[in-house]
């Protein structure tokens, strides 16, 4: 029997998991170059937790009208490219947590300047909340530093010309790949520090406070 089902990371399972077609269409339309592609459009449905997603196939047609292999796979919702969402999401103020999942949207659509520009500005949010100190970016960083928010190591790699940049967006440069994701991941550290910790925090008291009580219920 046919299994119809592919290898695909699913944003929920947040892992790579076999995905049925449940529907799919495709047409043949002119690229950029001249050339013709296929471009096909699939739904298809995570065979563990049955998590909807769309995938679309680009494929360059030769002369012959034959397929060549795949030349572009793009997955809707957007899957988080080698980085994976902050756990406890749902902790963080409502403006830090729009800011924070519009930057890892850039991230996943291949726009590093816009991720870059979204995270100077979720580093701005925070440094409000923590009540910093600076007349620019790199002096926020130091006061969150000397609040303990965060290492001096970690306030160096956030000085990097290309993520503090210049006052105006334009002057913003694209950092590399590995530098953004450092960056956004000393980001979360601060966000874990801020907002999840406490909360988690306080579930834990609400709990043990809670806990003679359940223990009593739980004996026979």
């Amino acid at each position: 029997m046919n299994d119809n089902s592919i290898l695909v990371r699913c944003k929920s399972c947040r892992r790579d998991t076999r995905h049925l077609l449940v529907a799919d269409a495709e047409q043949i339309c002119d690229d950029e170059r001249g050339g013709r592609r296929r471009v096909v459009y699939q739904l298809i449905r995570c065979k563990g937790c049955e998590t909807l997603s769309c995938r679309e196939v680009r494929t360059t047609v030769d002369q012959t009208g034959a397929n060549g292999a795949p030349d572009e796979v793009t997955l809707y919702p957007p899957r988080a490219a080698g980085h994976e969402w902050l756990e406890h999401i749902r902790h963080l103020p409502g403006p830090v947590e729009r800011v924070y999942r519009e930057i890892l949207g850039a991230m996943n659509a291949g726009l590093p300047l816009l991720a870059t520009i979204g995270l100077r500005t979720l580093i701005e949010a925070v440094c409000y909340d923590a009540r910093a100190k600076g007349k620019n970016l790199e002096s926020l960083i130091d006061s969150l530093a000397d609040l303990g928010v965060l290492s001096k190591a970690q306030a160096t790699t956030l000085y990097s010309p290309r993520l503090v940049g210049n006052p105006t967006t334009h002057q913003i440069t694209a950092p590399e790949s590995t530098e953004l994701t450092a960056a956004l991941r000393i980001a979360e550290a601060i966000l874990e520090t801020l907002y999840v910790i406490p909360r988690l925090k306080q579930d834990l008291q609400q709990t043990s406070r809670g806990g003679p009580m359940s223990a009593t219920r739980l004996e026979p």
